[in-house]
């Protein structure tokens, strides 16, 4: 018996003019066209295409062709394969058009994007189209019934915005953006992210670029393509506007902006200027925002915002019109932070994101990001999210917390004005490691998964220890507070960026100022030494200074070690306290053991002088001296950063952050060198334009020329070259407890 031909009706349809795919029925019943029934065979299935791509199962149709799953040959990658129709291949217009839209979409990369991979034709006269794979779900399908409340709409609208964008700065015009040519696909990170497609209606705006559309042909999307479009084919910047009023009007109430039961009533109603009530009543929706749609949606292009940075302009003067308590988040609406999969209604239906949009391949360009206002309405599509990790307990805790004070106020002050963009705030998590290695290497570790660098990590022993697991996990870690060699490899470790001078540097300018200026021999020096790498690099320092002096006995040198993290210094005093020729002893101990040290060898006769470096953090340690009962008067520390009170244009601006975030703090050299790391930090994410790339933010770091943030030293860096000063400076303790500058020689 010969088996049953298939059913007609058990064929899927599809429009030729807006390409929608039907299971049943003869006509479109959004522009009344008749449907075209889908071939029942598929030769094309099993079939390599291109020599490089296998066509293995059909996901969707459309007027111009036929979407696969595929795969890449070469790499084995999945990948989405758009075949021209071979009826439509036979027309060299439709050729023509096909074979543009892959031109078009080398033009623009971006993560908003359907990126396109690659496309052509083939010898048979098949043209295709390669993209990326995408599972998700069109924003005409995500859209509840009732529309999004508008906390989601702003998130998703700030993106298509942003994509529109940078489309138009590409000298291009989209022509057909609607809802179902816009796809939702996972971020990765509980959140949405939109990836416009189908491009193929996008044209020039070069004048001179030759239109493809036939005289008399209709080619756009009921409801959304603009008048002019379709009564002379004019396009211009103003045209997208027009669709994305359209689009803003479908997310808040999944309706049309113009009544119609059918294409051509929708399309006669928007020539005659006759769009639906644009009033929306839902509540958390601003006041105002019914006038900027029904201005973008004006029939008259003059009318009309000029640019979709003028849209958006609107929008936020609506927005920031709401009262506070209808803001979500932490405070003004620009900062509400990332709209989670959940927002919006939680108890209404929506597509699963899982759901694979037929559409997917439809199309394969998008827009990328768009720069100053045009991500402003992103509302924090990604915050910028760092990590610290340093002592803010223990015997160096005043340092960890003066860091970190130094960092806070440089990223509020950022926040604050927007200094990369208004959807692109500096999250910092501060977490305690005490000064211990285990500590530290956890506090690390746990950055490494969510965040995109670690800065102003405090201390040596720490950052040695969390130095290999920062180097695997390629996590940048900024601006240590440490001049410890491990973090000054050469060539060097491309993670590792350094802002201030190393130990050894400190303590070479010391000697070279005792040395020369004093006359102090060689063996007139002993040098109180933490028993770490952190003492190791300030004793690497007095042994080359005094090298270059012809001294090499360095076992002539009384080095008093005692031990890290604590305030034991008793040993140290009493090996010291022993060479009756030593003139100077040089600190190189954390600020509270040093206090220590100095408090109980000033109360022997003929004590003699102490000098220390920038890690016994100055005023920290002249209180603690104080406390303990001694006299810091007349001693010399050295400095990696300018004097907090100095009038240097760099400076200025720390002392106003900290008054303005900070009000009551009292200006520090600790706290000031956390605000300079910031400073390196903010500048390095503004010229990468990324929340979430490593990569882009080391690449950032490297292009450092003498950038001048008004401290006195220059920074720069490069692929061989990660440290950014070498500059010391010095101050010398007064009677009075103050740290006055002072001119080492």
């Amino acid at each position: 018996m010969a088996a049953e031909a298939p059913r007609e009706s058990s064929r899927s349809r599809y429009c030729p003019l807006c390409e929608a795919v039907y299971e049943s029925g003869d006509t479109c019943p959004v522009d009344g066209a008749t449907l075209v029934i889908e071939a029942q065979a598929d030769p094309l299935l099993g079939s390599v295409i291109g020599d490089a791509y296998q066509i293995e199962s059909f996901i969707g149709s459309g007027g111009m062709g036929r979407v696969y799953r595929g795969t890449q040959l070469s790499l084995d990658r999945p990948v989405a394969i758009k075949v021209m129709r071979l009826e439509r291949s036979a027309d060299p217009a439709m050729v023509r058009r096909f074979l543009r839209e892959v031109r078009l979409s080398s033009r623009l990369d971006h993560p908003n994007i359907v990126r396109v991979i690659d496309g052509g034709n083939t010898r048979e006269g098949r043209c295709y189209l390669i993209m990326e794979l995408l599972e998700g779900v069109t924003l005409g399908d995500y859209v509840p019934e009732g529309g999004l409340r508008w906390e989601e709409v702003r998130e998703l609208f700030g993106q298509l915005c942003s994509g529109v964008q940078a489309f138009h700065r590409a000298g291009l015009v989209h022509r057909d953006l609607k809802p179902n040519n816009v796809l939702l696909v996972d971020d990765g990170d509980g959140g949405r992210r939109v990836k416009i497609f189908d491009f193929g209606l996008a044209r020039d705006l070069d004048p001179d670029t030759t239109g493809l559309t036939a005289e008399g042909e209709f080619l756009g999307t009921p409801g959304y393509v603009a008048p002019e479009q379709m009564s002379s084919g004019e396009v211009t910047l103003q045209t997208d506007v027009y669709a994305l009023g359209a689009v803003l009007y479908f997310m808040l109430t999944k309706r049309s902006a113009f009544p119609g039961k059918t294409g051509p009533a929708v399309v006669m109603n928007q020539l005659a200027g006759n769009s639906a009530e644009l009033r929306i009543g839902a509540q958390g929706v601003p006041r105002g925002l019914d006038a900027v749609m029904a201005r973008a949606l004006e029939l008259d292009i003059e009318d009309r915002f000029d640019s979709v940075e003028a849209l958006i302009e609107a929008l936020i003067g609506v927005d920031q019109d709401m009262p506070r308590r209808e803001r979500s988040g932490l405070g003004p609406w620009l900062d509400t932070g990332k709209i989670a999969a959940t927002r919006g209604g939680a108890s209404k239906q929506r597509a699963p994101l899982s759901r694979r949009a037929v559409l997917m391949g439809l199309g394969g360009l998008g827009a990328a990001i768009g720069m100053g206002v045009g991500v402003a309405i992103q509302l924090r599509s990604k915050p910028i999210r760092l990590g610290m990790s340093g002592a803010l307990s223990g015997p160096a805790g005043g340092v960890g917390r003066g860091v970190a004070e130094g960092l806070e106020v440089r990223f509020a002050q950022a926040n604050e004005a927007g200094e990369l963009g208004r959807g692109r705030p500096i999250e910092l998590e501060v977490l305690d490691d005490g000064y211990e290695s285990e500590r530290a290497r956890a506090n690390v570790e746990r950055f490494a998964k969510d965040k995109l660098a670690v800065v102003g990590c405090v201390g040596t022993r720490t950052t040695a220890a969390s130095l290999e697991l920062v180097n695997a996990a390629g996590l940048p870690m900024i601006g240590s507070h440490s001049g410890a060699r491990h973090l000054r490899h050469d060539p060097p470790d491309r993670y590792v960026f350094n802002y201030r001078a190393g130990y050894g540097r400190e303590a070479q300018a010391l000697v070279q100022h005792f040395r020369r200026r004093e006359k102090i021999p060689p063996t007139g020096f002993a040098v109180l030494a933490q028993d770490d790498s952190y003492g190791e690099s300030g004793l690497d320092g007095i042994r080359r200074a005094l090298a270059a002096d012809g001294f090499h006995d360095f076992d002539a040198i009384q080095v008093a070690r005692y031990p890290s993290n604590t305030m034991d210094v008793h040993a140290a005093l009493e090996a010291v306290s022993a060479r009756s020729q030593v003139q100077v002893v040089l600190l190189v101990a954390a600020y509270r053991a040093a206090a220590q040290f100095v408090a109980d060898l000033s109360r022997l006769d003929d004590a003699p002088r102490c000098a220390g470096i920038s890690p016994i953090a100055g005023k920290l340690f002249v209180d603690e001296l104080r406390a303990l009962g001694g006299n810091p008067e007349g001693m010399l520390i050295t400095q990696v950063v300018p004097h907090p009170e100095s009038s240097a244009n760099g400076v200025l601006r720390y002392r106003e952050a900290l008054a303005a975030h900070r009000p009551g703090a009292t200006p520090s050299f600790v706290s000031l060198e956390g605000y300079i790391v910031g400073d390196m930090v903010v500048e390095a994410l503004r010229r990468s334009g990324r929340s979430d790339d490593r990569e882009a933010l080391v690449e950032a770091l490297e292009s450092f020329d003498a950038v001048d943030f008004g401290f006195g030293a220059r920074l720069s860096f490069s692929a061989s070259d990660h440290q950014g000063s070498e500059r010391v400076w010095a101050t010398r303790i007064d009677a009075a407890g103050r740290l006055l500058d002072f001119e080492l020689s």
